[in-house]
């Protein structure tokens, strides 16, 4: 078994983060926004998570190809192109 020893910083480098949360006590979940700004060294990039539903991915307020991976505890995002970038991330969890 190898282990994957890809650090996600490598190729994003946030710089700011506002996230936004919508507590449900009563069904005991969460639906979220969070924004994250930063610069993009490359088109292919990764953002941790754990256990989330994600439900879209913006960059620059325009809707970009996505997947999660579970096991890598990730969201690995295409975007158009490298540089400065807002991604916006929406998404529940129990």
């Amino acid at each position: 078994m190898t282990e994957n020893n890809t650090h996600f910083y490598t190729k994003f480098h946030p710089s700011n983060y506002n996230v936004y949360l919508d507590i449900n006590r009563a069904t005991k979940t969460i639906s979220g926004q969070t924004t994250i700004t930063g610069e993009a060294l490359t088109t292919e990039i990764s953002i941790h998570q754990k256990a989330l539903k994600v439900t879209s991915v913006q960059s620059q307020n325009t809707d970009v190809p996505f997947t999660t991976d579970d096991a890598a505890e990730a969201i690995n995002i295409t975007l158009p192109s490298t540089g400065e970038t807002t991604l916006t991330i929406d998404y529940t969890a129990h």
